[in-house]
């Protein structure tokens, strides 16, 4: 495999080996689980078919669609109840977190020919290098390496597509993004109960066929831009109280080659930003771990560079941060106050 392919993708490969993670893993690390229903997460066949009468509700105050056609996924602990299939095209999908844990929705696909087994066949690679980086033998860049050296060829084509960011528990949280080509999708959440165990290994994995019908969806107005480059965050339009759409412009990918992604936090008086930052690494102790050290209320998934992705969000006075997984103890987050 070309060196200077694997060390564009290797971020992203271990972002996406991070959420097919065993439990053995963790067992084996002297981790058990903390809850019975952390134990007994749902089966993927009982959360199919319970996709198809799901019908969440949303939280007080969320925004309404614009008229279009809108895509329920309900997160639990810890399983997602989706669609099977969707037509492509333009899609809005509104994420309400049941759960009682902070939960996401990232989607991306993968090569054809390969499914949801395919993708959890290689946690055994992703198991190796966890043992290498809780025993020391290397850090996060030899952790890198090994994954290049020792995941398939296949693995490094996945294409992400975006999602909603980080929901807190009870909340509902919308994003549009463009589903354009037909294939196999794999819809998860990776953030880690407190036991240190990934939810996407307890079940936060779904499988998603995206047909050659057209949805006929449109793309959605925004009032508020927010562009993503090496340089941080920036946005452009007033934040106000209430609802705003913001248009999210994937303008460069971070050098290490892993697209970017953006997150919203409510803060509050005692939120400390700093740990906050850390907390959006997971591969920092106790990274993307529950309990959350913020209220997030939605956000934009990872999308490569020159991708448009849509989120709505209810504003209330107060303070918040944008915050993006990669690079937010850096650059990548930015404090504003809504009065």
């Amino acid at each position: 495999m070309n060196i200077d392919l694997i060390s564009r993708r290797l971020p992203v490969l271990l972002c996406l080996l991070a959420a097919v993670v065993l439990t053995g893993a963790c067992q084996r690390n002297g981790e058990s689980q903390s809850t019975e229903s952390e134990a007994q997460a749902p089966s993927e066949p009982v959360a199919q078919e319970q996709a198809a009468s799901a019908t969440p509700g949303s939280e007080s105050g969320a925004p309404d669609t614009g008229g279009r056609d809108i895509v329920q996924v309900t997160a639990r602990d810890f399983a997602f109840e989706a669609p099977d299939e969707l037509p492509s095209g333009w899609t809005t999908f509104r994420f309400h977190n049941e759960g009682a844990q902070t939960h996401f929705m990232v989607l991306y696909r993968i090569p054809e020919g390969k499914h949801l087994a395919d993708v959890r066949e290689v946690a055994p690679v992703f198991d190796n290098v966890m043992e290498a980086l809780r025993s020391g033998d290397v850090d996060k860049a030899g952790a890198m390496q090994m994954l290049g050296e020792q995941a398939p060829p296949w693995f490094f084509q996945m294409v992400y597509y975006g999602g909603v960011g980080l929901t807190a528990p009870g909340h509902s949280a919308q994003a549009t993004v463009n589903l354009d080509t037909p294939g196999v999708y794999i819809v998860e959440c990776y953030v880690k109960a407190p036991n240190g165990m990934f939810h996407s290994s307890m079940g936060m994995q779904h499988e998603l066929v995206i047909t050659d019908e057209a949805s006929g969806g449109m793309e959605p107005d925004a009032d508020v831009d927010l562009s993503l480059s090496n340089d941080g965050i920036a946005t452009e339009g007033a934040l106000t109280p209430g609802s705003h759409t913001i248009r999210v412009h994937y303008t460069e990918d971070p050098p290490s080659g892993f697209p970017n992604d953006v997150h919203l936090a409510r803060l509050s008086d005692d939120t400390d930003v700093e740990a906050l930052k850390h907390w959006m690494d997971w591969m920092n102790v106790g990274g993307l771990r529950a309990p959350a050290p913020a209220e997030f209320i939605g956000g934009a998934e990872n999308m490569p560079a020159g991708s448009v992705a849509y989120f709505t969000v209810s504003l209330e006075p107060g303070r918040y941060m944008w915050l993006s997984e990669v690079g937010a103890e850096s650059n990548m987050a930015s404090e504003f106050t809504v009065e």
